[in-house]
């Protein structure tokens, strides 16, 4: 399950949103489903990626975190966990665009809708960032 919360207005470079995901769908963290993370989103808008999650050891303890970081109480929604290898800090179904092999082509961003997947122009900049996971265990140590 996931859980959704809106910070209210803050200065520029803070989050807009926070997403607590528990039982993450993106294939890092399996097989471990008792994974809980948090997301904090600064993109401009209802949906968009975040910055990188963090954990906690449980969704209470995820939203307690979180609270310090807002002087008002925050609402938290209940929201469907996401499609299996979609990206879990965003609220619809996007994942990393899949070329007609199925593999992953990275900077490019696909959303399931009306029962396919439509490529759409995704966020730019450091939010839109998408790096293969292959690549950071390529680097040297």
């Amino acid at each position: 399950m996931r859980w959704v919360a809106y910070i209210p207005a803050k200065p520029p470079g803070r989050a807009k949103r926070v997403i607590i995901v528990r039982n993450p769908k993106s294939v890092r963290f399996i097989p471990d489903e008792c994974a809980v993370l948090f997301f904090g989103d600064y993109s401009e808008g209802e949906d968009g990626p975040s910055t990188p999650s963090e954990y906690a050891p449980t969704v209470e303890d995820a939203m307690a975190a979180i609270q310090e970081y807002s002087d008002e109480p925050l609402h938290w929604q209940e929201i469907p966990d996401q499609l299996p290898g979609c990206e879990d800090s965003w609220i619809g179904p996007v994942r990393i665009y899949r070329g007609e092999s199925g593999a992953k082509v990275y900077h490019r961003w696909q959303r399931f809708v009306a029962g396919e997947w439509r490529e759409f122009e995704g966020p730019r900049g450091g939010y839109g960032l998408q790096i293969d996971p292959e690549d950071v265990r390529r680097q040297p140590p």
